[in-house]
């Protein structure tokens, strides 16, 4: 398994905004895949975070972390 940027594999972002509105989109206020996979691509940094990293096994993408200072915006004062 190897673990490498959503940034230089923007190609799984449609899988996993369609994972996370799975998980998430009963929850989450106006979800949609396409508002997933939008906030997906503010998380494309490769040098900085917030950031996404996928586990690959192969060419397969097998799950994906997000990496951010802040779970929500609405608790600034709770960094992690």
């Amino acid at each position: 398994m190897e673990f490498k940027l959503l940034a230089h594999h923007k190609a799984f972002i449609p899988t996993i905004a369609k994972w996370y509105f799975d998980e998430w989109g009963s929850i989450v206020e106006e979800a949609s895949v396409e508002r997933f996979e939008q906030k997906l691509l503010d998380y494309l940094n490769d040098s900085s975070i917030p950031c996404v990293i996928v586990a690959l096994g192969g060419d397969t993408i097998a799950g994906v972390v997000q990496l951010k200072f802040h779970e929500m915006s609405i608790y600034t004062d709770k960094e992690h």
